[in-house]
């Protein structure tokens, strides 16, 4: 069973979550789980409080991460930091509101655009409008065109011997397939 909690313990409670640390760090200072620190303070009235203080060890080293002004995005900060990526897009969300993070530019390519976030002061970036069907397809032959011509040449005859036979105009069969496959006159 634990250790009921001394009205010392609780006034030390009180003063510890005016500083706004963790209650991780208040328990530590307790030597008590930040779970049990959290659902004390809630039963006290101190309220749950999420980490929005510059105490949070996340966002501290997310601002020295960034400290270069390179933005980055989710996907590379929570690999750099350990945390979570849905901690660190929820970071950054409440931060742009308050405005202390901004988003720099986006990153776009397959999919959605990504955004690659600062956490300093700014201006964010407009998100970029989706591509549609036909440019996505466009961008894809303008690649392969240039970083493989023969694929490119392949891809090219493919698709006009889809479009003929969709539309029922089939060129004429090579003489071998007719005699092979019985498909009546010669080419």
């Amino acid at each position: 069973m634990a250790a009921r909690w001394t009205p010392e313990e609780e006034q030390k409670l009180r003063e510890l979550v005016a500083t706004g640390q963790s209650y991780r760090v208040i328990g530590a200072h307790l030597g008590r789980s930040g779970d049990t620190v959290f659902h004390k303070a809630k039963a006290m009235g101190l309220g749950s409080k999420p980490l929005t203080t510059e105490r949070s060890p996340t966002w501290i080293a997310i601002h020295r991460i960034c400290a270069d002004g390179v933005p980055r995005s989710v996907h590379e900060l929570a690999e750099a930091t350990g945390a979570a990526r849905h901690t660190i897009d929820c970071l950054f969300y409440d931060r742009k509101k308050a405005k202390q993070a901004h988003v720099a530019r986006w990153q776009t390519g397959h999919g959605a655009p990504v955004p690659l976030w600062l956490p300093m002061p700014g201006k964010s970036a407009r998100r970029p409008r989706p591509m549609t069907l036909a440019e996505t397809s466009k961008r894809f032959r303008n690649r392969l065109r240039e970083n493989d011509p023969i694929a490119y040449r392949v891809y090219l005859a493919r698709n006009a011997a889809r479009a003929a036979l969709k539309t029922g105009k089939v060129k004429r069969q090579h003489a071998v397939v007719c005699a092979l496959f019985g498909m009546g006159a010669k080419a």
